[in-house]
């Protein structure tokens, strides 16, 4: 069958105009339906919500009797005050009567002529030209200006007021006020488009396009208070505007005074005094009278008469009270008589409270729609539906005949009598008063009204526009080229945010239908409250050209209620083309309801409550909504968990605890897209933002669900866990390779830092200048990398001895860095380290190069900052600290040279030493601690001079890392010795030497002298031998 159009797209519009006033009254009551409404007392307070009222009711009330009756209808907006309105004025019956009905889409000039149409006196043809005359023709920029002169006239001193009962504040207002009003600086503010008296001079003689529930008045938004270039206002003006910036309450009592004075400026441009409207409405109701002729008023809404609304309700109360009063009609002069008056006027709740006493104590009663419950009852949606769409289906002219029959009192007849698919259209889509509801059905209609509006009660209006119009003048394309439900349809309605199917049976319906997916999931979301993917009426498939799926149940809910006296209709799809239709008894009904629920039970039914709850919060989520702090937390709690479960840490050889320990892996690294707070990540911080990528939102509530799932019961035998583990499973693996190889690739702003390399470079120099390298190979630093280095003994520059502290310093730091990486962690403790991957660390120091060392990365990661400066120190130094202390020892080795010779003997010089020594204790010339002198000189025998001047003159052939193990590997502490001692033994040969030399002097001249001298020569002797071994001294 192709998608058939049963309606008149070109009547949409006319049938369903959101104004009931606009709609021509044929239409108008083809489609009137009821409204809920109450009747309520006269009485100035509202005690209750009176008594249940029906309009026929309302209709005999309001038309019987010979007294006047002025009703309100109170209701908000869209609650049908304009549609009762418009049903009475069709309704009453017009003979012996003015009717009069007042839109709401005019202005007050139109207002006017309209009550005053058709009166023949001169007098009231006198009103007429004053009217026309005053605002005639004007543009709405000069009705601005007449206005604000109006306005500033009925403000100042010749302002209508009782100077003697003002209030000190409206004293002031009254001298002042005006001054802002007139000066040139504030006009402009005063006549900006859409302002305060742009929207007034629109209301007396423009097109009035909006609708208000309020009248229009001033507010302290509308005051020019906030401008910036006051000094070009004059001096008055500048007072008054002073005045009113620096007090808030002034400022309310400017705008009371204001609006307490609007009436008088708004009725002057109409050149109506306040007296004017009253003795026109007593001359109409004369001149009625004497005709024989009952006026009555029909005003849409009370608002459209701001300006003359209070002088007409003075005439209102005027002629109450005379007809009221003790003297009767009889006794008057007949010249005198009034008609009756009966008016019914719409307006807000707000709106009448507003009202004096006066005024409500003289009303007959009052109707209010505004009664906190739906107007049109959810049984009756469809019924008040369906009156429009029979509307639209059947021709205008037959309409306009069955209107015109006034002797008829049968709805009009359904347009659907003459339809070839009647039996099969209304047993699918429903139907009601024999009228069907294709293209809805009863849910899709109060679905589409529930997902296109916010209101709470049902709102006629709303209905009218943002669902049956919508719909039928959108897409009538749509469905008769066989693409509806469209998925903007879906979107339109919410279908983004907040979808009804669960996740997992949305990714149902796009395995089993990747084709028409949008379509199907709009149809089920829009056209049931199914929880499951379900199919439809055959009729219903073929009419939106959607194929069957064939082995779901059959969703069949407007069937079972569109008047099957005796049972349900169950369908059997007995083909891929062919169904049929069985009747089920109504003795099994309960038995298929059962059936029905079993299987369309979810999973959510055996879970807490609070879990439901995390569940569907989810598959709003995936559509579109948003996450709650505590909901966002709750899932990081869970993947937190999850993801460090199913990482094999061993096998990444990363540390987790590190990580964690230093805050770059947390819970608080985990978060979702439309979180309702979001988290400052720190710099450096392991990320996990889901959904990774844009079309994966759905699958990762579906992987999050599956989680809770598992949570809850301990496995994933539960009903459709394979499928959440399959979701599970892919994205926790895809998850967990994101964060491993951010963990081995940390995220900065401007590019990845892998913090190995700094690291072993690091280790790698710490462990040569450490001198724990036993062989100078990578094998041999790769041996040694981690194990403990203590500060060695023995004379270093200072420059080495800076650098290798500060390595030494936050050695343990980098380490553990390093190992976090390397390493396979033995133990709960997750502390103990049982092996590390050696080849990353020999490939590494293989190609290690001190003039190229890997570059540390520009921003700051706490994590890293100890690493970060020790890398920065040795880029910057390591190759001059090497250089400086190679240089050192180069020259403490041709010390030795100069000092021992080219044989660099240690014990010759040492036996010539002690021969010394033996010569000056003989002589008691011996200066210095004997035993000080034999350890030095034991020193210079025990160590191999030789070989560690060889050892230095070797690195003259060594660069890089090499030099630095090899320079690390000296023996430092024997070269201190060495030094020491030959320190020691020169201070003993000086000192020895001058002690000889004082004592000669002392001496000379002595019978010993000859004596000395020969012992002075021995010693000299002596001596000439230690100056052979130490030619520098």
């Amino acid at each position: 069958m192709k998608p058939l159009l049963c309606w008149q797209t070109e009547q949409v519009y006319k049938v369903m105009d959101k104004d009931a006033l606009h709609v021509q009254q044929h239409l108008f009551l083809a489609t009137h339906h009821p409204i809920k409404m109450y009747k309520q007392t006269a009485s100035p307070k509202v005690h209750d919500k009176g008594a249940s009222y029906d309009e026929t009711t309302f209709l005999n009330n309001f038309t019987s009797g010979k007294d006047q009756v002025f009703v309100p209808i109170l209701g908000e907006s869209g609650t049908g005050k304009s549609h009762l309105i418009r049903w009475l004025h069709a309704k009453i019956d017009k003979r012996g009567r003015k009717v009069l009905l007042i839109p709401r889409l005019t202005n007050l000039k139109e207002i006017i002529l309209m009550i005053l149409e058709d009166l023949e006196d001169p007098l009231f043809e006198e009103y007429r030209q004053r009217v026309r005359h005053s605002v005639g023709n004007i543009t709405s920029e000069q009705a601005k200006e007449i206005l604000h002169n109006n306005i500033t006239l009925a403000i100042g001193k010749n302002g209508n007021h009782v100077v003697e009962r003002l209030s000190d504040a409206e004293l002031f207002l009254m001298e002042n006020l005006p001054h802002l009003f007139r000066d040139p600086a504030f006009i402009h503010e005063w006549f900006k488009e859409d302002g305060i008296i742009h929207q007034l001079a629109e209301h007396i003689v423009g097109g009035n396009g909006g609708r208000l529930n309020e009248r229009r008045e001033f507010t302290i938004q509308d005051l020019p208070i906030n401008l910036t270039y006051i000094n070009r206002a004059s001096e008055d003006a500048q007072y008054v505007y002073s005045e009113l910036v620096a007090d808030y309450q002034l400022q309310q009592e400017a705008v009371e005074w204001i609006n307490r004075n609007l009436d008088q400026a708004i009725s002057t441009m109409l050149s109506l005094s306040s007296t004017d409207l009253v003795k026109i409405m007593n001359q109409i109701r004369i001149e009625l009278a004497a005709k024989n002729i009952e006026l009555i008023l029909l005003i849409e809404d009370f608002t459209v008469l701001q300006g003359i609304d209070y002088q007409l309700l003075d005439a209102l109360i005027y002629t109450s009270a005379k007809n009221n009063d003790t003297k009767t009609l009889e006794d008057e002069e007949e010249k005198d008589k009034l008609c009756n008056m009966r008016v019914a006027l719409g307006c807000t709740t707000g709106y009448f409270q507003r009202f004096e006493d006066t005024v409500l104590t003289r009303i007959s009663f009052r109707v209010t729609l505004d009664v906190g419950e739906d107007l049109v009852p959810p049984e009756e949606i469809e019924r008040f539906s369906a009156k429009y769409l029979n509307a639209l289906r059947t021709p205008e002219q037959e309409i306009r005949q069955w209107a015109l029959d006034k002797e008829n009192t049968k709805p009009l007849r359904s347009a659907c009598e003459d339809c070839s698919f009647v039996e099969s259209c209304h047993e699918a889509f429903g139907q009601t008063d024999g009228i069907g509801l294709y293209p809805f059905n009863k849910k899709a209609l109060q679905i589409m009204y529930k997902r296109g509006t916010s209101e709470e009660n049902f709102n006629p209006r709303l209905l009218i526009g943002k669902v049956l119009r919508y719909i039928l003048e959108n897409y009538a394309e749509p469905i008769c080229e066989g693409q509806f439900p469209s998925p903007a349809l879906f979107d339109h309605f919410g279908g983004k945010s907040i979808n009804r199917l669960s996740v997992i049976a949305q990714k149902e319906i796009e395995r089993l239908d990747p084709v028409h997916y949008d379509r199907r999931l709009a149809l089920i979301e829009l056209w049931t409250e199914e929880y499951d993917v379900v199919d439809f009426h055959p009729f219903i498939h073929e009419a939106f050209n959607l194929p069957p799926l064939h082995d779901r149940r059959v969703f069949l809910q407007e069937a079972a209620t569109s008047q099957q006296a005796n049972g349900e209709l169950v369908i059997d799809y007995t083909s891929k083309d062919q169904f049929s239709i069985r009747e089920h008894s109504p003795e099994n009904k309960q038995n298929l309801k059962n059936e029905i629920e079993s299987t369309s039970r979810s999973l959510d039914d055996e879970l807490p409550q609070s879990l439901m709850e995390r569940i569907q919060i989810l598959d709003q989520w995936a559509n579109g909504g948003s996450l709650s702090q505590s909901h966002s937390q709750f899932m990081r709690d869970i993947l937190f968990e999850a993801v460090n479960d199913y990482i094999n840490w061993d096998f990444e050889q990363i540390n987790q605890k590190w990580f964690q320990d230093n805050g770059l892996w947390s819970k608080r690294s985990i978060n979702f897209e439309s979180q309702s707070t979001q988290q400052k990540q720190a710099l450096g911080q392991i990320r996990l933002n889901l959904p990774c990528r844009e079309n994966e939102r759905k699958d990762t509530a579906l992987t999050l669900q599956g989680l809770i799932y598992h949570q809850y019961y301990k496995h994933w035998e539960f009903n459709k866990g394979s499928e959440f583990l399959r979701y599970s499973a892919r994205y926790l693996e895809q998850w967990c390779s994101m964060l491993i190889k951010q963990m081995r690739q940390i995220p900065l702003n401007n590019e990845a830092f892998d913090p190995l390399p700094l690291a072993l470079d690091v280790l790698a120099i710490t462990a040569a200048m450490g001198g724990g390298v036993k062989n100078n190979s990578p094998e041999g630093i790769t041996e040694v990398l981690f194990n403990p280095i203590a500060l060695p003994s023995g004379v270093r520059t200072s420059e080495w001895i800076k650098l290798f502290e500060l390595l030494l310093l936050h050695r343990e730091e980098i380490k553990s860095i390093a190992l976090a990486r390397l390493s396979i962690i033995k133990g709960e403790t997750r502390n103990r380290v049982r092996m590390v991957d050696a080849s990353i660390v020999y490939n590494h120091v293989m190609n290690l190069n001190l003039s190229n060392l890997t570059l540390p990365p520009d921003d700051k990661v706490g994590a890293f900052d100890k690493l970060i400066k020790c890398s920065d120190m040795l880029r910057m130094q390591v190759c001059q600290v090497m250089e400086s202390e190679h240089q050192d020892k180069l020259k403490w080795t041709e010390k030795m040279k100069e000092t021992f010779g080219d044989t660099l003997d240690g014990k010759a010089t040492a036996m010539q030493v002690n021969e010394a020594l033996k010569t000056a204790v003989s002589s008691a010339t011996l200066r210095g601690d004997q035993h000080e002198i034999q350890a030095a000189t034991a020193t210079l025998e025990a160590r191999s001079i030789s070989n560690i001047v060889r050892i230095i003159s070797d690195n003259e052939k060594k660069h890089g890392l090499e030099l630095a193990v090899s320079l690390g590997k000296l023996a430092t502490k024997h070269i201190t010795d060495i030094t020491n001692s030959l320190t020691i033994i020169e201070k003993f040969l000086e000192q020895s030497t001058k002690k000889v030399e004082n004592d000669l002097v002392h001496l000379q001249g002595n019978e010993a002298v000859l004596e000395l001298e020969t012992i002075r020569n021995d010693i000299q002797n002596d001596l000439d031998l230690v100056e052979l071994a130490f030619k520098s001294f």
